[in-house]
């Protein structure tokens, strides 16, 4: 009839469980992304403090012996892999088995679909990640300068 307005689609309409699925994502984003940040910057300043803290006599002696400095960073850049990609792999794992059931549990019960897209975005952030940490410990290696073994050290001896 005239006048009256048409029939509102079901899933238009603003119902308590949406709005808590929308609450659910979004504190879920936010916990992902401060932990990305965090986890991040702590593998950063791990990776880095282990090329610079005790390698620097390694590097040098590696060198004055004829090793290029490409190969000292390829071979920096595999031991920086052989302790990323483990932890990796062991967090998708983690993640698949523990997703739904987390994300089910904060939708106060609600199913929660696992989408494709969502999976090969945890994969490729992951494997850039390890690139990421690997291309740090080789640039460490290409960035050594060899007149630093000559210099004086303050070294405390009792």
């Amino acid at each position: 009839p005239p006048g009256l307005a048409p029939p509102a689609s079901p899933g238009m309409e603003s119902s308590p469980t949406n709005q808590l699925l929308d609450s659910a994502a979004s504190a879920a984003r936010i916990v992902l992304l401060a932990v990305t940040i965090v986890g991040g910057i702590a593998l950063l300043a791990l990776i880095v403090w282990a090329a610079v803290g005790g390698r620097r006599d390694e590097i040098g002696m590696a060198m004055i012996t004829g090793v290029t400095k490409g190969r000292l960073g390829w071979q920096f850049m595999l031991e920086t892999f052989m302790m990323t990609v483990p932890g990796w792999i062991i967090g998708l794992v983690a993640g698949a088995l523990l997703a739904k059931p987390i994300g089910t549990a904060w939708a106060g019960g609600q199913t929660v679909a696992i989408t494709s897209a969502s999976v090969w975005n945890v994969i490729w952030c992951g494997l850039g990640a390890c690139l990421a940490l690997g291309i740090v410990a080789f640039v460490r290696v290409a960035c050594f300068n060899l007149n630093q073994l000559f210099e004086e050290r303050s070294e405390v001896t009792a």
